[in-house]
């Protein structure tokens, strides 16, 4: 296949390296400079390493893939989007593997090793992504949103 057919890829071309399991600890970027000290929204491990991450159009959820590439989850951060940031929360995630606020919400499996370079989502629910690697192939990846929840409905009353 020829390189130019494929869009460029937001990924380095740096050989993988093995590594402990991945944490991964999401911040504000918009309190990060007014804060002398850096109080993560929330971390959470992931048990078999990382070595991509993406954000879906709605940042509700996180892509993540293991060290190998040959697994890919996404989480649920639905529930992180309207707290704020506090020690406590960083305690509680240093005892908790999977994060006080993080949930795993779909699983995917491949047969081989990959090396993902680019991952683009559905807008504006991010339902299905598209998973770019290295070789160059595309895997397609759905996943049913219903399993983050119903929306919080508000009740008007007169």
């Amino acid at each position: 296949t020829d390189a130019a057919q494929f869009p460029p890829t937001h990924g380095t071309s740096s050989p993988a390296t093995a590594k402990e399991p991945g944490i991964v600890a999401i911040l504000d970027t918009e309190t990060l400079a007014s804060s002398n000290t850096i109080h993560p929204l929330t971390t959470f491990a992931t048990p078999l390493g990382c070595s991509f991450l993406s954000f879906s159009p709605s940042s509700l959820a996180l892509f993540t893939a293991s060290t190998k590439g040959d697994v890919q989850t996404v989480w649920d951060l639905l529930r992180i989007q309207h707290t704020h940031s506090s020690p406590l929360q960083m305690t509680l995630a240093q005892n908790d593997s999977s994060g006080p606020l993080v949930r795993q919400v779909a699983q995917f499996s491949r047969m081989t090793v990959a090396r993902i370079v680019d991952v683009v989502w559905t807008a504006p629910q991010g339902e299905r992504l598209a998973m770019v690697t290295e070789r160059g192939t595309i895997h397609l990846l759905e996943w049913h949103r219903v399993l983050l929840g119903p929306p919080t409905r508000l009740r008007c009353r007169s």
